[in-house]
């Protein structure tokens, strides 16, 4: 695939759906304290038809919608937020993007998705990788804010993008890794 021309007013403009993600989430208001055996507590299966995913979630989450209306990109993101702790949480969202979003470059959209999403928090960008996931183009990245880290995986089926997110006083490797191996598209 190549840029079309345009494509980078479009990338931005869908930049906001991630942006959104991270306004509901932001960084956690954390405080200190939590057990450093969240990981290996038991967890249990979610599934979403709607969203056409399941993954592992330290608590049934709660589900809430987003209507985002910025300039000509109508859409919603679908989130589902999980604690973790005390003083974190686990959200898996997405939302689709219009069609056109599939003539662009894949890593394109997910780095236009990471910089929005550093922007939101007036962060630090500690950690960007490139990789496949569920057969899809991926990035994992830790964003640094003052309040906390986020650890993400952006993944781009199609013109849907998946968001899998943990917001916390520290980074977690060990959660962080079960909770983006237990991702399944349905």
């Amino acid at each position: 695939m190549v840029a079309l021309a345009g494509s980078s007013s479009l990338v931005a403009r869908c930049r906001c759906l991630v942006v959104v993600v991270v306004a509901v989430i932001g960084l956690v208001g954390c405080s200190a304290g939590g057990s450093s055996d969240r990981a290996a507590r038991p967890w249990s299966v979610f599934e979403s038809g709607e969203g056409r995913f399941r993954v592992a979630l330290p608590e049934q989450p709660t589900r809430r919608e987003e209507d985002v209306d910025d300039d000509d990109l109508e859409t919603k993101v679908v989130l589902f937020t999980s604690r973790f702790g005390d003083t974190a949480t686990m959200n898996v969202s997405y939302a689709d993007y219009p069609e056109a979003i599939t003539e662009i470059e894949p890593r394109l959209v997910l780095t236009g998705a990471v910089q929005g999403a550093v922007n939101r928090v007036s962060g630090t960008l500690a950690r960007q990788t490139p990789l496949t996931a569920e057969g899809a183009p991926a990035v994992d990245y830790v964003i640094e804010g003052d309040d906390g880290w986020l650890q993400a995986r952006a993944i781009l089926v199609g013109n849907r993008l998946y968001l899998l997110q943990l917001a916390a006083e520290r980074t977690d490797a060990r959660a962080f890794e079960r909770l983006v191996t237990s991702f399944e598209l349905l």
